[in-house]
């Protein structure tokens, strides 16, 4: 997924984002393709462009799964975490969000990333790294 597509895919799917909300998630994506921290822990022979495609597409999957699976607005809790400023990778977001919908606060979840709960999510029903074709949209509607 292009930056581009990313940017403004999120912010179509997930009312409330805006756009430098979306800018740090991308940056997010940058960011571990230059610690050399891949989608699916294996690199892609066609570099590092395509890695960060790769992250992008697993970020905004896992963020339109979190809106199925939950609501929109813990979808939007979770884009907001950026001005703590906390992105979760995508197989971190299911226990955040079930953490915001036992009505838990944002500023707790350092804190449960540095304790290692938010890592801790049964992966027979959330996918470590989510792919595009998980979601479901019919016809371009949530």
């Amino acid at each position: 997924m292009e930056k581009d597509e990313f940017i403004s895919g999120l912010i179509d799917m997930i009312p409330g984002c805006t756009q430098e909300m979306v800018e740090v998630w991308s940056s997010l994506a940058n960011e571990r393709v230059e610690m050399e921290q891949y989608v699916d822990f294996n690199e892609n022979p066609d570099g590092n462009e395509v890695e960060v495609e790769n992250w992008l597409e697993t970020i905004y999957t896992g963020l339109g799964l979190i809106k199925q699976r939950f609501n929109l607005k813990i979808a939007l809790q979770i884009v907001k975490l950026s001005a703590v400023p906390f992105c979760l990778f995508p197989y971190e977001m299911y226990a955040a969000a079930q953490h915001f919908s036992n009505g838990g606060k944002p500023e707790d979840i350092p804190k449960l990333n540095e304790e290692g709960l938010l890592e801790s999510v049964d992966t027979d029903n959330w996918p470590k790294f989510p792919k595009l074709d998980m979601l479901k949209i019919k016809n371009g509607v949530w």
